[in-house]
């Protein structure tokens, strides 16, 4: 795994286009979970989005680096 990717002549950190993905997933849970009315069973929903943000991004960060020997 190289840590930059190289886009257009400009090199981009692979955290970078990870926690992009990570987010754009976590916004698509989020809005899954609140169409099944989930909100009212967590205390914090901020908390809750941002544990959901970690966990997606270290499942992406870990399938990008070959995690799954």
């Amino acid at each position: 795994m190289t840590a930059e990717l190289n886009i257009l002549g400009v090199f981009v950190p692979t955290i970078l286009i990870c926690a992009a993905a990570a987010f754009v997933l976590t916004s698509l849970v989020s809005r899954l979970l609140v169409s099944l009315n989930f909100y009212h069973l967590v205390w914090h929903h901020t908390l809750f989005n941002l544990t959901i943000f970690v966990v997606i991004l270290f499942v992406a960060l870990g399938l990008v680096s070959g995690w799954p020997q």
